[in-house]
């Protein structure tokens, strides 16, 4: 799979990769005549005998099955598709034809509609070939161009990247006549298949494109590279800066895998290049719907608290020059269950111990208690307590230790916390 990028700052600009990049290639079918052709796909009756002379066709009715005629892309008629919501999380709203509304799972959106995702709000778009479209808050994207090609069966995408990001996850284009086109202010890619991103400062005036899978080709009139997977481009007003290499995933500090306290706080080992780290949450192994996205200029993350749960973090290092590198995805834990101790009470009938662990999850308490001078032979070993306390019978004199673990289990996942042992005199 080959994908091609070309940057629009000073640049020509080409479509697909073809031998004519404004024509699309028809091949006659047994008993069809140019009219029947053009009754069936072409725009207009005039446009059969605009393909008649470019062809050079004698006589319109007697083409030789499997002729390959050259059609001048405006000539071809096309209906339009739709894009589908499949996911949105946070403000995502959509404005067409002067008005404005949030958007829902399974609305329909067509070209024209210009999207936009507030703070930590992201909206996932399905096509109809399979291709999806991730954009990612604080973004504006525009559906440029939304259609199907009657005639060919090619499916024609185009979508402007205004502020903001887009990840594209576009299905590998088997009809040569299907084109998928990002466009930024300084930047168009057009792609056959392949998974990348763009993004668009406009502050900086600087738009990055990276390739996670395929290769790029980037040119302008005077240079053309060919990026791999794994590399990136950056283009600016004053030209191209590439193909650079992306830079590795920060690994996520092991510490940071159970998320117990208040407040939610991520380590990330530091990458060599970075100026800034991407840490987005969200609840399906691949990340594809952002609930949280922070960008921070260290490799560590001080976030509000989220609803208890099971969650996946993808992070990312974002080189000086603005390009985003290679992802990383780990599972992380989210369950406010810290153990505070409450204490024994020494009775006559017996000793009552009791603990909090607040939290939204049930949890389920183990409890043991040990002498301290036989601390591999527990004197109580209780299993499976549903409720923060337990009481013994009365304890013989001596010193012992107690110990409560505290289990939850969310989204499948197993999560115990461990009290410090604590110190008992029983006179």
């Amino acid at each position: 799979m080959t994908v091609f990028v070309w940057f629009a700052a000073a640049l020509a600009v080409h479509a697909a990769p073809s031998s004519n990049l404004g024509s699309e290639v028809y091949v006659v079918q047994r008993g069809e005549t140019l009219s029947q052709i053009a009754q069936r796909g072409l725009i207009g009756l005039s446009a059969a005998a605009q393909v008649q002379r470019l062809n050079h066709i004698g006589n319109d009715r007697r083409i030789p099955i499997g002729t390959r005629l050259l059609i001048p892309r405006p000539l071809l008629r096309d209906d339009p598709i739709p894009a589908t919501v499949e996911g949105v999380h946070g403000a995502v709203s959509v404005a067409a034809s002067g008005a404005s509304r949030p958007l829902a799972v399974g609305d329909k959106l067509v070209e024209g509609a210009l999207i936009l995702t507030g703070e930590n709000a992201s909206v996932r778009l399905g096509l109809p070939d399979g291709s999806h479209l991730s954009i990612p808050s604080n973004s504006r994207i525009h559906l440029d161009r939304l259609r199907a090609v009657v005639l060919t069966g090619g499916i024609d995408r185009q979508v402007s990247v205004q502020t903001g990001g887009l990840e594209s996850q576009v299905t590998p284009m088997t009809n040569p006549s299907s084109r998928f086109v990002v466009v930024t202010p300084v930047a168009q890619s057009a792609v056959r298949g392949t998974e990348f991103r763009v993004a668009y400062d406009a502050a900086h005036e600087r738009a990055s494109a990276g390739v996670l899978k395929g290769v790029v080709g980037v040119n302008n009139p005077k240079t053309a590279l060919r990026v791999p997977a794994g590399k990136g481009v950056v283009a600016t007003p004053g030209g191209l800066k590439g193909p650079l290499p992306l830079l590795p995933p920060p690994a996520l500090q092991p510490s940071s895998a159970a998320q117990t306290g208040e407040r939610l706080h991520f380590g990330l080992d530091s990458v060599a290049g970075a100026g800034s780290y991407r840490l987005v949450i969200g609840s399906d192994p691949k990340v594809e719907a952002a609930l949280v996205e922070h960008v921070s200029d260290r490799p560590e993350f001080d976030l509000p608290s989220m609803p208890d749960g099971a969650y996946y973090v993808k992070v990312t290092a974002i080189s000086r020059d603005g390009l985003e590198g290679l992802p990383a995805i780990s599972p992380v834990m989210r369950v406010r269950a810290d153990l505070t101790i409450l204490g024994a009470r020494l009775s006559d009938a017996g000793t009552e111990f009791s603990w909090a662990s607040p939290g939204e999850t049930p949890a389920t308490y183990r409890f043991v208690l040990v002498r301290r001078t036989m601390p591999d032979h527990p004197v109580v070993d209780e299993k499976a307590l549903k409720t923060p306390r337990f009481i013994t019978a009365a304890l013989p004199a001596g010193d012992y230790t107690w110990t409560v673990f505290a289990e939850r289990v969310i989204g499948g996942r197993r999560m115990e916390i461990v009290s410090d042992p604590q110190s008992l005199h029983v006179p």
